[in-house]
């Protein structure tokens, strides 16, 4: 529902929270928002868990995994694929949307531009 302003009606301040309409745009930015923060929040735990679990105690004991501390290549291995993880989230996941505030001339209701 588009609803015809004038542009000194758009830039007044002079309004209530309640009459603006909801953005879709804004829901999708707080999905993604939540996706992006849990992917990396989940990213953390494993790379912390990683770190505790195979991290030697005692430095004499420490093992060895392609010239590297064990724990050190596996939080490389899971870098890599979490790099890929990252990649497909942001490929297939989220959505290019345009952000841009237009009336229905197509011009910029900003600077009255062409867009």
């Amino acid at each position: 529902m588009k609803i015809k302003m004038t542009r000194e009606e758009y830039q007044s301040r002079n309004y209530s929270f309640e009459d603006i309409p909801d953005d879709p745009r804004l829901a999708q930015a707080h999905k993604e928002m939540l996706v992006t923060f849990f992917s990396y929040l989940i990213y953390v735990i494993i790379i912390l868990s990683v770190s505790y679990y195979f991290a030697a105690q005692d430095m004499q004991q420490m093992q060895y995994l392609f010239g590297l501390p064990r724990y050190l290549t596996i939080m490389a291995i899971i870098a890599v694929l979490g790099g890929f993880c990252i990649s497909f989230i942001a490929h297939w996941v989220f959505k290019a949307e345009n952000l841009e505030d237009e009336d229905d001339t197509g011009s910029d209701t900003n600077t009255g531009r062409p867009s």
